[in-house]
């Protein structure tokens, strides 16, 4: 109930003491929200400045208040008006809050305009491990953009792919290469590396969508395990037929001939 219905009520005649007492109660307790609401409002300005600790010192507060806030930092997120950095500060911010800040965090993901999304994707990996049932979830959803911006989100954050790894397993067999790929990136993310990671990325060299292939060549220079196995098979790569496959085995070798 906002302030306007309060008044709305308080209009109405009021036959008995008992009707009086819940009016008035109602309206302090609008009252009582508005101090918190414009705490919010000021907490969030400060992600305007260009003072780092005041910024730091503000997601804080913000965190610390926990559900009452996730509106105006929701609305902060998805303002495409706003300043990078400030939304940043949002999603880190929601981060803090936790569970309370997943249900629209998921919901955004299908937000029409693509930054959105990957800002909300980036929030949740803030929100980490907590957010691994919601995304599980939504990597089962009949909807192509959710699956896709749900393994993005879960790449964001190592210790919450760990927690949803095996329904990351499951979504490299997705029917869209775009969920395949982002659940490669981020199954590729968890450490330590488990030989079950290494052997999915070595079958989805064999990917016939080249962006997946090119993901897989790229995670095995990323996990940082230079075996004759994985060596033999990034070589192999060299020779493929799409550029951006074989400038990829180039660079992973790189990396692994150099490892320590």
């Amino acid at each position: 109930m906002n302030t306007m219905d309060v008044f709305g009520l308080l209009r109405l005649p009021l036959s008995t003491s008992s009707s009086l007492a819940l009016l008035l109660l109602v309206q302090g307790a609008v009252l009582a929200q508005s101090p918190c609401e414009h705490q919010v409002a000021a907490q969030i300005q400060l992600f305007r400045s260009n003072d780092g600790e005041a910024i730091r010192a503000a997601v804080r507060t913000l965190g610390k208040l926990g559900a009452a806030a996730v509106p105006a930092l929701m609305e902060t997120l998805t303002d495409q008006q706003e300043d990078r950095g400030v939304r940043l500060s949002a999603a880190q911010t929601l981060g803090k809050v936790g569970s309370a800040a997943v249900p629209p965090l998921i919901a955004a993901l299908e937000d029409p305009r693509e930054q959105v999304r990957i800002d909300a994707a980036f929030a949740l990996g803030q929100v980490g491990p907590v957010a691994a049932t919601a995304l599980t979830e939504a990597l089962q959803a009949q909807s192509v953009i959710l699956r896709h911006f749900a393994a993005f989100a879960f790449h964001q954050n190592p210790h919450l792919a760990a927690a949803g790894s095996q329904d990351l397993f499951e979504a490299t067999k997705d029917e869209q290469p775009l969920v395949r790929a982002n659940a490669l990136r981020a199954l590729s993310s968890i450490r330590p590396v488990v030989p079950q990671v290494v052997s999915v990325l070595l079958k989805a060299l064999e990917e016939r969508d080249a962006q997946v292939r090119t993901v897989a060549v790229q995670a095995l220079g990323e996990i940082r395990l230079a075996t004759p196995e994985i060596l033999t098979a990034v070589n192999e790569m060299l020779l493929d037929t799409d550029e951006r496959v074989s400038q990829s085995a180039v660079r992973t070798l790189l990396t692994l001939s150099n490892l320590p």
